[in-house]
């Protein structure tokens, strides 16, 4: 909440995970798996999720927990069971980063939805929130990750123009990559100066536009519903293996 002068810029993991879903169903994806810590987060998260995923038609198939401190998940992706063709995990990057050779170890690889065969077991999409995803992710999950839909908010380092340039001057001005809290104060005061420069002039008038804006920025086109919640679905990230070269890219 907040009340009129309130604008959230940042996309609740609820919103990803629901954007996450919808990507999923448009490439083709219909039925799905949740594997979630057993915290606050990824009840939440993962409900958002399985809403969308009903909301849409689609089948979720099962749902496994874990402890959230879990650091070994051989055991638990064998627990997933069913005909399901995407994955869904609401966690941090560095547990995902377990995830996703556990999964490999267990026959569920990740490829791009189409995918007909993998070499060492059957073909799977993985999905997830990825909170903090960045350099770490891809040298420790990225070749267990090709094909995978992520939706952290904002990926540094990934093969974006917007970001390209947005992290180059963040990284002349700090001195250190950006993380995605730091893209979307990026875009909160590129969407205000775009305004004003467009003529905004006062509260009343700013607030008035910013309730019809839509404004490219990093962390997708900027728009506010009713509720001046995001509108859009921000950007969604995909990792491209090709032989020893993993990189992640922006969907947009």
């Amino acid at each position: 909440g907040g009340g009129r002068w309130v604008f959230h810029v940042m996309h609740s993991a609820e919103a990803r995970a629901r954007a996450l879903a919808r990507r999923a169903h448009a490439a083709g994806v219909r039925r799905f798996a949740i594997l979630r810590p057993e915290n606050g987060y990824g009840t939440a998260v993962a409900r958002a999720f399985a809403a969308e995923v009903a909301a849409l038609g689609d089948e979720l198939t099962d749902e496994v927990t874990y402890k959230a401190d879990t650091r070994s998940f051989a055991g638990i992706v064998k627990k997933v069971g069913g005909s399901w063709q995407a994955v869904f995990v609401p966690d941090t990057a560095d547990k995902v980063e377990l995830v996703a050779p556990a999964l490999a170890a267990a026959g569920l690889m990740a490829r791009p939805f189409g995918t007909k065969k993998a070499s060492g077991g059957r073909p799977i999409v993985l999905l997830s929130t990825v909170e903090g995803a960045g350099d770490d992710f891809l040298r420790e999950a990225g070749r267990y990750s090709a094909g995978a839909l992520l939706a952290p908010g904002y990926f540094p380092g990934a093969i974006d123009d917007r970001g390209q340039e947005f992290e180059r001057l963040y990284q002349a001005a700090i001195g250190k990559p950006p993380t995605a809290v730091d893209a979307y104060a990026f875009d909160a005061v590129r969407t205000i100066a775009a305004l004003v420069a467009d003529g905004a002039r006062g509260r009343d008038d700013l607030a008035r536009r910013l309730g019809t804006a839509k404004i490219d920025g990093v962390t997708g086109t900027i728009g506010f519903d009713s509720d001046h919640r995001r509108s859009d679905d921000g950007v969604i990230y995909t990792v491209e293996v090709d032989g020893g070269s993993v990189t992640v890219r922006a969907v947009r």
